[in-house]
């Protein structure tokens, strides 16, 4: 089949593609992290060497450390620029059982409390902050920009994209941001796929089927993909599937 072509910026989420996944799709809301609650150990952590430092006025200590105390209560909604890594699938879609969102970036950043977006930036080193640095970036959404959107080289195959909310938790969006889901090549199919002991598990455990899916959000117009093994490559590709509740009298928009 064809792919038609979008005139939108795409962004996509991995999921685990479990219940808790599939109620915060259909609810329209996700979770936004702050920087403590991120896996990747070295977030932020290059703050403590400009409180540490020698030769910074004390006034400006006290101004750093209340504007990082901010910084710690901020959301962090990260996303990436591709659907066919193989690694996000493994890693955050439980190893292909999961699903992955696709958004249209335009309409997700019209959230209110969004603080800012920005293109993660991949380095070998720990940014470097010292007082003349800091204040080369006079800027607060570059400084915030500078702390939460670098990381190291080993994650460059997010390719991430993160988005910057004012405060950690449950963050509501527009529905009409959800362009498409793509399955995991491993994920159950139907109800009858899904294991007899699922319903006894927790909600951020009992996987779904994409059978489920399609059910909770019918009406949206929503695309469909199956992902899959490329012949005789160790990338991955997709075709779009028929979505099951196509012909629902129930219309969102």
């Amino acid at each position: 089949m064809k792919l038609e072509k979008v005139n939108y910026m795409k962004v996509y989420k991995y999921r685990y593609g479990s219940k808790r996944d599939l109620d915060s799709l259909q609810q329209n809301y996700f979770y936004a992290p702050n920087s403590l609650e991120l896996n990747d150990p070295y977030e932020g952590i290059f703050i403590d060497e400009i409180l540490d430092a020698t030769g910074l006025h004390d006034l400006f200590k006290d101004d750093f450390s209340r504007f990082y105390k901010e910084v710690k209560k901020y959301g962090i909604y990260s996303l990436s620029k591709t659907e066919k890594d193989e690694l996000l699938w493994a890693y955050y879609a439980n190893a292909h059982k999961g699903f992955c969102i696709e958004y249209d970036q335009e309409i997700l950043l019209k959230i209110e409390s969004i603080k800012l977006n920005c293109i993660v930036q991949y380095d070998v080193d720990i940014p470097k902050l010292n007082f003349s640095s800091v204040f080369h970036h006079n800027s607060i959404s570059k400084l915030t920009e500078l702390i939460l959107g670098t990381k190291s080289k080993r994650w460059l195959h997010e390719d991430e994209i993160r988005i910057i909310i004012n405060h950690f938790g449950k963050v509501e969006y527009d529905a009409r941001a959800v362009k498409a889901i793509y399955f995991g090549f491993k994920m159950p199919k139907t109800y009858l796929d899904l294991h007899e002991n699922n319903m006894k598990l927790p909600n951020e455990l009992s996987p779904v089927c994409q059978e489920q899916v399609m059910e909770a959000m019918k009406g949206r117009g929503i695309k469909y993909f199956q992902m899959k093994l490329k012949s005789n490559s160790y990338e991955f590709e997709y075709t779009e599937i028929e979505d099951l509740f196509k012909n629902t009298n129930t219309r969102i928009f």
